[in-house]
């Protein structure tokens, strides 16, 4: 029993390490697309699965640069983006 006590407080650690590293790392990209122009995010953003593009969006402190970086993507994956993130789209 103690063994697996054990197990289970090393996974927990590990599961929290990798969090914590992985938030750090979303951290960092974001203020790297933050610091590019909104075309040249945008241009690349397109390219990555959604849910990168929308952790990317929740690091970045800027939300004028979210606004500029979304405005700049094609329209599909613009939409898609602020569906999923909960932004209400003024057609």
């Amino acid at each position: 029993r103690d063994e697996i006590e054990t197990e289970r407080k090393r996974y927990e650690k590990a599961l929290k390490d990798s969090d914590v590293l992985n938030e750090k790392r979303m951290k960092k990209l974001a203020r790297v697309y933050g610091a590019m122009k909104a075309n040249e995010a945008a241009r690349i953003m397109e390219t990555l699965e959604d849910q990168l593009c929308i952790d990317i969006f929740k690091f970045m402190n800027e939300d004028r640069q979210k606004a500029k970086i979304l405005a700049a993507m094609s329209g599909e994956k613009a939409a898609r983006l602020s569906k999923i993130m909960g932004i209400k789209i003024n057609k």
